[in-house]
C-alpha cells in the first residue's frame, strides 16, 4: 500500500524527529552554520503536521543560510524538505515549484541520491494533480539515479508507485509486473512489512486479473507477515480483502470469520473506516445467502458509522446493501427510500468528482504559469503581458466553471411513490439515466464550444503581438505559448470526450460507434468492426446516448473477459424497430451467472434497454466459443408516443 509520502521520502525525514524546545535552544546557542541549518530542519519537520506554517519559517532561514554560506548541499535538501511539507499539506503547485528548484541544485552537485530522491517525490506530486503519465516518468528517473548508488529503498519504492498508477488505470497486467519488481528489490532489503505490502498489492493485481487462487496466497502471505510484525491495521485490511475473496467463491463462513475479526482489529486500533468496510462485506455475504434480516442489521451498522465519519464513498455502498435487503424482505417503499438515499449522495460523489477531476486541471495551470513566470524573469523577458493575461483568463473561466458545476449538480430527483412497486422502479431508473445524461452533455458542450473558442482566441491574439523583442526571444516565446496552448487544447477535447462524444452529438449512433471503434482497434488487442443498413440519420437523442452507452460496455466487458480478438456490430433499420447485433469470438460464459454477478455493467446495460422500451437477447454458452447480443429498440416515432405517455404520467400522477 501507499506510505504516506513514500517510504523513501520517509526514511530520510523521520530520522530527525526530537523534542522541538530542545532544537531550537540548540539552533539558537549553535554558531556554526551547517550544524544550524540541520537542526533548523530537524525542527521543521517536528512540527510539520502541529505547525505548518512554523515549519515553513524554520525552513526559510535555512535557505537564507545556506545562500549566504553557498553551501548548495544543505540549500538543495531545504527546498526539498520545504517540497516535502508543502506535499503533506496538499500544496502541490508551490510543492512543483521547490521541487523543480531542488532538482537543478542537485543535478550540479551530480548527487544522484539527491535525484533519486527529489524525483520519487515528484512522482507522488504528479499523482496528486492526476498527471500520470508524467508521474510515470518520474518515478522511472527516480529508479534511474536509484540504481547509481546502492539506495535500495529507492530502486523499489518507485517501482511498487508506478504499480499503483497502472492500478488506478486498470493495467493490471502492468501492475503486477511493477508489483514483482519491487518485491525482489524488498526481499533484497529484508524488511518484512514493505515485503508484506508487496504481497498484499501483488495478491489484488491478481485478484483483478481473475486469478483467485493466486489472490488468497498472496494474501495468505501477507497476513502471516503483518501478524509476526504486529502490524494491525494492514493485517485487519488483509481479512477485507481475503474474506472478499471467500465471498466470491461462495465460502460465506470462512469470509464471515475473517471479516468479524477486521471489524475486532479495526475496533482496537480505532480505524472506523476498516469497520464501515467489513460490516459491508458481511452485509454482501447475508444477500448471498438470502439472509435478508441479517443483511439488514449489518448494513445499517455501516451507514450509521458511515455518516457519524463521514464516509461516503462507503456510505454509498451500504445503501445499496440496505436497498436490496428492503427487496428481499418485501418492503418495497422502504427499498424505494434508499434508492433515493442513494441518488443524493450519488449526486453529491459525481459534483465532487468533476470539482477535484477541474482543481486537478486548475493545479496544473498554476504550475505552467508560475514555471513560465519564472523562465521570462531568467532570460529577461519581460514583455509577457498578454501571455499572462491570457492564461489568467483561462484560470478564471476554470474558476467560474467549477462553481456552475457544484451548481448544476445539486439538483435532486424527485419522484412520488403513488403507483404499484413495478411502476415505481421504472419511474425511477427513467428519471435516473436521463437526468446524469442531460448533465453530462451539457457539461461536455460548455467545455468543449467556451474552452475551443478561448483558445483560437488567445492563439490569435498572441500571434498578433508586435514587441519590440528580438527574433530569438520572439521565436521562444511563441514557441513556448504555442505548446501551452496546445497542451490545454489536448486536455479539453479529452474531458469533453469522455463525457459525451462530439461525434454522437454532431452526427448521431452510427459515425460515433465508427469512431469508438477506431479508438478501440487502435489498441491491437482485438478488431472491432461496424456496419449498418437502412439506418435513419439521428434516433431521438434518448436513443443515440442510450445505445452507444450499452455497445460501449458490452465492448469494454468482452475486451476484460472474453479473450475475443475481433466484435462485430451490425445494426439495420426497420420499419418499426432498429436491431442491432454484436457477435465476438471469444470464450462463451454461463447465462445464469451474468444474472446473479456482482458487477454493475450488465445492470446498467438493462436499465439503458428499459429506458427505451427494447429488449435484449444473449446467445453464449461455457461449452463453446463466441456470444452474441441481439438489442431491439422500437423506432422513433413509436417510442416517442411511449415516452409521453410515461413523462405525462409522472406530471400528474
Amino acid at each position: 500500500m501507499r506510505l504516506t509520502i513514500g517510504l523513501f521520502v520517509l526514511i530520510r525525514l523521520s530520522c530527525v524527529a526530537q523534542d522541538g524546545n530542545t532544537i531550537q535552544t540548540e539552533i539558537d546557542l549553535e554558531k556554526n552554520d551547517s550544524i544550524r541549518v540541520d537542526l533548523l530542519l530537524k525542527a521543521a519537520w517536528n512540527i510539520k503536521s502541529s505547525q505548518p506554517n512554523l515549519s515553513h519559517t524554520y525552513i526559510d532561514q535555512a535557505i537564507e543560510i545556506s545562500e549566504g554560506s553557498s553551501n548548495k548541499k544543505q540549500l538543495a535538501s531545504a527546498f526539498y524538505y520545504k517540497s516535502a511539507i508543502y506535499y503533506l499539506t496538499s500544496k502541490y503547485d508551490s510543492a512543483l515549484l521547490l521541487s523543480g528548484k531542488a532538482i537543478l541544485i542537485y543535478e550540479g552537485l551530480q548527487d544522484s541520491y539527491g535525484m533519486a530522491s527529489i524525483y520519487n517525490l515528484r512522482g507522488l506530486l504528479q499523482e496528486k494533480i492526476g498527471d500520470y503519465s508524467q508521474a510515470i516518468k518520474n518515478y522511472q528517473l527516480s529508479l534511474s539515479f536509484a540504481a547509481k548508488t546502492d539506495n535500495l529503498y529507492g530502486q523499489s519504492n518507485p517501482l511498487h508507485n508506478i504499480g499503483l498508477i497502472y492500478n488506478k488505470t486498470e493495467d493490471h497486467a502492468a501492475s503486477l509486473d511493477y508489483f514483482e519488481k519491487a518485491l525482489i528489490v524488498r526481499k533484497q532489503i529484508g524488511d518484512s512489512v514493505l515485503i508484506a505490502q508487496s504481497f498484499q498489492s501483488i495478491g489484488m493485481a491478481h485478484g483483478h486479473l481473475g486469478d483467485t487462487s493466486r489472490s488468497i496466497g498472496y494474501q495468505k502471505k501477507a497476513i502471516a507477515f503483518f501478524k509476526a510484525k504486529e502490524d494491525w491495521y494492514d493485517l485487519a485490511l488483509c481479512y477485507i480483502n481475503l474474506g472478499d475473496l471467500y465471498s466470491g467463491l461462495k465460502k460465506y463462513d470462512s469470509a464471515e470469520l475473517l471479516l468479524r475479526e477486521s471489524i475486532r482489529l479495526n475496533t482496537e486500533i480505532d480505524n472506523p473506516e476498516g469497520r464501515v468496510k467489513a460490516l459491508i462485506n458481511l452485509s454482501s455475504i447475508q444477500l448471498g445467502k438470502k439472509e435478508f434480516n441479517k443483511a439488514l442489521t449489518f448494513a445499517n451498522g455501516a451507514i450509521t458509522l458511515a455518516k457519524e465519519y463521514n464516509l461516503r464513498p462507503e456510505l454509498k455502498l451500504a445503501y445499496i446493501n440496505r436497498s436490496a435487503s428492503y427487496e428481499g424482505l418485501k418492503n418495497f417503499e422502504a427499498a424505494f427510500q434508499t434508492q433515493q438515499d442513494f441518488i443524493a449522495l450519488s449526486d453529491s460523489l459525481l459534483n465532487d468528482e468533476k470539482v477535484q477531476t477541474l482543481t486537478q486541471m486548475e493545479t496544473r495551470y498554476q504550475v505552467k504559469e508560475k514555471e513560465q513566470q519564472i523562465a521570462l524573469q531568467e532570460t529577461e523577458l519581460e514583455r509577457n503581458y498578454f501571455l499572462i493575461v491570457g492564461l489568467s483568463i483561462v484560470l478564471s473561466l476554470l474558476i467560474i466553471i467549477v462553481l456552475l458545476a457544484r451548481g448544476r449538480f445539486q439538483r435532486k430527483q424527485q419522484i412520488a411513490l403513488k403507483e404499484k412497486e413495478i411502476a415505481v422502479k421504472e419511474a425511477f431508473i427513467d428519471a435516473t439515466i436521463q437526468s446524469q445524461e442531460r448533465e453530462r452533455k451539457r457539461f461536455a458542450q460548455d467545455l468543449h464550444d467556451g474552452m475551443g473558442q478561448l483558445i483560437s482566441s488567445l492563439r490569435l491574439m498572441i500571434n498578433q503581438v508586435d514587441r519590440n523583442l528580438s527574433l530569438e526571444e520572439r521565436v521562444l516565446l511563441m514557441e513556448r505559448s504555442e505548446n501551452i496552448l496546445s497542451e490545454m487544447h489536448k486536455e479539453i477535447r479529452s474531458i469533453a470526450f469522455n463525457l459525451m462524444p462530439q461525434t454522437l452529438i454532431q452526427f448521431g449512433l452510427v459515425p460515433a460507434l465508427n469512431e469508438m471503434a477506431l479508438r478501440v482497434n487502435e489498441t491491437k488487442t482485438v478488431l472491432v468492426t461496424i456496419s449498418s443498413f437502412d439506418m435513419p440519420d439521428r434516433l431521438q437523442e434518448v436513443q443515440e446516448i442510450s445505445l452507444y452507452r450499452i455497445l460501449q460496455e458490452w465492448i469494454s466487458n468482452v475486451m476484460k473477459h472474453a479473450d475475443a480478438s475481433k466484435i462485430e456490430v451490425q445494426i439495420v433499420g426497420h420499419e418499426d424497430e432498429i436491431a442491432i447485433t454484436i457477435e465476438d469470438n471469444g470464450k462463451g460464459f454461463d447465462q445464469n451467472k451474468l444474472q446473479q454477478g456482482k458487477g454493475n455493467g450488465w445492470k446498467n446495460i438493462q436499465s439503458r434497454i428499459h429506458l427505451i422500451k427494447g429488449s435484449v437477447e444473449i446467445d453464449s454458452n461455457a461449452n463453446h466459443r463466441g456470444t452474441t447480443l441481439l438489442i431491439k429498440v422500437p423506432q422513433m416515432g413509436v417510442l416517442k408516443e411511449q415516452q409521453d405517455a410515461v413523462l405525462n404520467t409522472q406530471q400528474h400522477g
